[in-house]
């Protein structure tokens, strides 16, 4: 065995790119050192060799090395691999993983030559990198590990000196944004806020409702200036704050949004009232204002069917090609259930928040049903079932038209409304954290399609409900859902939801990227489970599809999707989709867009 002092990096040979492979894999038994003729270091598994090649696992694939490359071949213990590939991602500042490696390598074998050192050092490093980020709780935690392994260690008796001052310069910053939040000043109250979130992220566990109900509150107030642009903007600011906010407020939301589509009607910007009308339907695809605005914006533009698509969804009723005639016919029904005078877009919208001690109300026993065409739902409670319904319906219409999937449902998906969320996680042994789950099984010709949930699940008929539909008309095109990386399969599936979402997830990766901690594409692409935190899994799998969607079209992002019978390798996908040559470049860019989002 070569020395601890004399052992190299082993991620040299093959760059960026295999030092990605190697991250958050769970290590052998035992590891090789392949050492090549150029005195670079692989580290793997031999698996097979012959005269000419020696083929090696790595976590990620195999890599085919001649024999004329190679020098020589020698053993690690499991100990030692561990301490190695935790070396290797100290050197890349990927703290976390580190860390489980050196740990677990610690508690197997305390007695392994440097373990216990680089397992200090590591706990000091990652600590001080989080204080400088001020991520407080977080280096909180580590510094106590630190102690735990070192009671007498100067790192952690400095970390937590340098904490508290950290701390109390955070509570100073939350109590002015507090103080100020209780005035008639919403913008002053806003400016204090951002500042404690500027000061510290661990501030938006604090104040994000606060901040949230602020930004609610101004938004009612630009309503009434009508200035009905910037409103709807902060109601969706508000709402990634807090999502629970969404549906108690969506009549606000929708009149906001509606009089600025109208407004940008009236002034010929039929460009941005679309993409207005859009992002509402997003939002509240069966809200019945919306969708004859969107109707009667259609039929301006002498677009008659997706008019009556439109009118006709606001009915709940079936249409196909429908002629001019039986377009007006429909838009005037519309108004007539809405109560809106004939032809006119005189519309009085009311503002007021929905209750929603409806959501918790539930009956006793077993599960009531409520049928509609593609789906059967699960429930204890009719008023909320019956809006499930309409949701769910109009999230698949709009869902299948935005992707251009057709998928073929031979059965209805089964939709279980819980009682609480107590009695979801206990059902479907799903962890406290998610907001819902959908399950994809083909069953002979056909599929056994579910989604799980609970009535006062936060974000149910804003993210949840739309998130889930859309993993399950993936899973229908796909067949296998294994076909499709998990990032990419929550990356689609976050791309459906509302565009509040959206911005909560690019606010998380720039939060992420200012601490340099990212997850490389290598590693994303072959993730089978979620990270520590899963935020990174949704939100770098959203981030990387949204990204291939803005910058080469919706239809090479789709590739993904629709040419993954034709081939295997998402890797491969990926790379033609984007036209970019490995990995690496494609990273490069990638990160390039999310910096100037």
């Amino acid at each position: 065995m070569r020395t601890r002092a004399t052992r190299r990096t082993p991620l040299g040979w093959i760059g960026a790119l295999l030092g990605a492979l190697f991250l958050c894999a769970a290590a052998p038994a035992h590891a090789d050192l392949i050492h090549l003729v150029n005195g670079k270091v692989l580290q793997g598994e031999v698996v097979s060799e012959d005269a000419d090649f020696v083929v090696v696992k790595v976590p990620y694939g195999t890599i085919k090395i001649r024999r004329d490359q190679i020098e020589h071949i020698e053993k690690q213990t499991q100990g030692e691999y561990r301490l190695d590939l935790g070396q290797s991602l100290l050197i890349q500042k990927r703290f976390a993983q580190a860390l489980e490696q050196l740990e677990t390598a610690y508690a197997e074998d305390k007695e392994t030559a440097g373990v216990a050192a680089t397992l200090k050092n590591a706990y000091a490093d990652y600590a001080a990198h989080l204080l400088k980020n001020r991520r407080l709780e977080e280096a909180e935690a580590i510094y106590k590990r630190l102690e735990k392994l070192a009671p007498d260690s100067p790192a952690a008796k400095a970390g937590f000196d340098r904490l508290a001052q950290e701390r109390a310069s955070l509570d100073e910053l939350v109590g002015a944004a507090r103080n100020s939040g209780a005035g008639d000043d919403p913008l002053r109250a806003i400016m204090n806020y951002e500042k404690a979130l500027a000061f510290s992220p661990d501030a938006i566990k604090t104040i994000g409702p606060e901040l949230a109900r602020t930004r609610a509150r101004l938004a009612e107030a630009l309503y009434r200036a009508g200035r009905f642009q910037n409103a709807s903007m902060e109601l969706e600011k508000a709402f990634a704050l807090d999502p629970a906010l969404a549906d108690s407020l969506e009549r606000l939301y929708a009149a906001s949004a509606l009089s600025a589509v109208l407004q940008e009607l009236q002034a010929g910007q039929t460009d941005d009232a679309l993409k207005q009308l859009d992002r509402l339907m997003g939002f509240a695809p069966a809200n019945r204002l919306a969708l004859y605005v969107a109707g009667r914006t259609q039929e301006a533009l002498g677009r008659a069917a997706e008019a009556g698509a439109y009118f006709a969804r606001g009915l709940n009723v079936s249409v196909r090609s429908p002629t001019k005639d039986e377009v007006a016919e429909l838009r005037g029904k519309l108004e007539e259930a809405l109560k809106l005078p004939a032809g006119g877009l005189q519309i009085r919208f009311e503002i007021a928040p929905v209750d929603m001690a409806m959501y918790a109300e539930s009956s006793e026993g077993a599960f009531k049903q409520e049928a509609s065409e593609h789906f059967q739902i699960f429930h204890h409670n009719d008023g909320l079932a019956k809006e499930v319904e309409e949701v769910l319906e109009a999230h698949r219409t709009r869902i299948c038209t935005a992707l251009g999937l057709s998928p073929e449902w031979t059965s209805k998906a089964r939709v279980v409304l819980y009682r609480t969320q107590e009695e979801y996680c206990q059902a479907t042994q799903q962890p406290a954290w998610t907001g819902g789950t959908s399950r994809y099984r083909q069953a002979g010709e056909g599929a056994r399609m579910e989604i799980h949930s609970w009535q006062t699940s936060p974000r149910l008929l804003k993210s949840v409900l739309p998130h889930e539909v859309t993993h399950l008309i993936v899973n229908s095109v796909l067949g296998d859902g294994r076909r499709l990386p998990r990032a990419l399969h929550e990356g689609f599936a976050v791309l459906m939801e509302p565009s509040f979402r959206h911005g909560y997830y690019l606010d998380f990766l720039r939060r992420r990227m200012q601490s340099e901690e990212f997850i490389p594409v290598a590693e994303l692409l072959e993730m089978d489970h979620y990270p520590p935190d899963p935020q990174f899994l949704y939100a770098e799998g959203y981030a990387l599809v949204a990204w291939l969607a803005e910058t080469r079209g919706q239809d090479k992002a789709l590739e993904l999707v629709t040419k993954a019978e034709r081939e295997p390798s998402a890797e491969k996908r990926l790379l033609a989709a984007s036209g970019y040559p490995s990995l690496e470049r494609l990273e490069a860019a990638w990160k390039t867009w999310l910096a100037e989002r």
